[in-house]
């Protein structure tokens, strides 16, 4: 980890206790896959790793709890997959105030999955099949962003050049 990302995962940890988080598991790097979890010990066949209290989930319900878009969600039709990413955006919109702040903070800045690659990446593949499924990718993430700055515009008139744009998203 970075100096940096070191306190943010330190923070994260302390927010974990402070929540009574129940873990078997550390935090980790990996030089092949990066960051992640691992075990403190041997964990035995049925044991529970990670126990985090529903309080502490970012989900469907706890958007809907959330009083800047539980009210909009309430009222429009959108896929959960995009009421997780209002909820995240809106959250993160909040900055330090938030009560997943330190959750937030940890999470990835950039992306390096194929939905995210820049044209040019994705045009330098050698691979037609890799460079379709790239393009495919990169059309469902982008319908995905459309179909919720759609259903939320009249809501949230200037958060798609803000909180919902699609470099956020």
């Amino acid at each position: 980890f970075t100096m940096m990302g070191e306190q943010r995962m330190l923070d994260l940890a302390k927010w974990l206790v402070k929540h009574k988080v129940k873990t078997n598991v550390s935090f980790g790097d990996f030089p092949e896959t990066g960051r992640g979890l691992k075990a403190k010990r041997d964990i035995a066949p049925g044991e529970v790793m990670l126990e985090v209290p529903e309080r502490l989930l970012m989900n469907t319900t706890s958007a809907s709890r959330c009083p800047v878009i539980g009210p909009v969600i309430a009222k429009v039709s959108i896929h959960p997959v995009n009421i997780l990413c209002l909820h995240l955006l809106a959250e993160r919109n909040k900055g330090p105030e938030s009560f997943w702040a330190p959750y937030i903070a940890t999470l990835p800045q950039d992306f390096t999955i194929a939905p995210y690659f820049s044209d040019a990446a994705t045009v330098g593949l050698q691979d037609q099949d890799e460079a379709d499924q790239v393009k495919e990718h990169k059309a469902k993430v982008t319908g995905l962003h459309s179909s919720l700055l759609q259903a939320v515009q009249p809501y949230f008139p200037t958060a798609g050049d803000d909180w919902l744009s699609y470099d956020l998203f």
